[in-house]
């Protein structure tokens, strides 16, 4: 854990470090063993250095999934937060598309999820992304409309 936490350190001081190099970091680290502190790392370094991103929001809260509840709590104080609501919705929207369609998210927490989806289209400007989104989102909840 210690030496590929100074690997990681260096490697962000010594390169632009961005986000994108963060999360491949992160996603080398579930070949090892006993890497939580180091991921930790990653995710806190991601959050202090990308506080306005919405894609550090989304990596993030991908991270705290199947923890729906907190994942869905980050991404709203990612919304509540951005200077550009606007431009955080959509990322938002297909963050929630994206774990409803890899079917990450149980039967039961679906309807939370639908909840929020719904919430936050409300609050979006209508736009062609927004609906392509929508209309991905209720082929797949509802396939049988195909």
């Amino acid at each position: 854990g210690g030496i590929a936490s100074i690997v990681y350190r260096n490697a962000i001081k010594s390169t632009e470090g961005g986000l994108e190099f963060r999360l491949k970091f992160l996603e080398q680290c579930s070949s090892f063993p006993q890497t939580e502190k180091l991921e930790r790392e990653i995710m806190d370094s991601i959050a202090s250095d990308f506080p306005n991103d919405p894609e550090a929001y989304i990596a993030r809260a991908k991270y705290l999934l199947p923890n729906f509840a907190a994942a869905l709590n980050l991404m709203d104080e990612g919304l509540s937060n951005s200077s550009s609501p606007d431009k955080y919705r959509i990322p938002y929207l297909d963050f929630l598309r994206e774990i409803v369609e890899s079917e990450q998210v149980p039967e039961s927490d679906l309807p939370v999820v639908t909840s929020k989806y719904h919430e936050v289209v409300q609050s979006t400007a209508p736009s062609p992304e927004l609906a392509l989104l929508q209309a991905e989102l209720h082929l797949h909840t509802h396939p049988s409309s195909l």
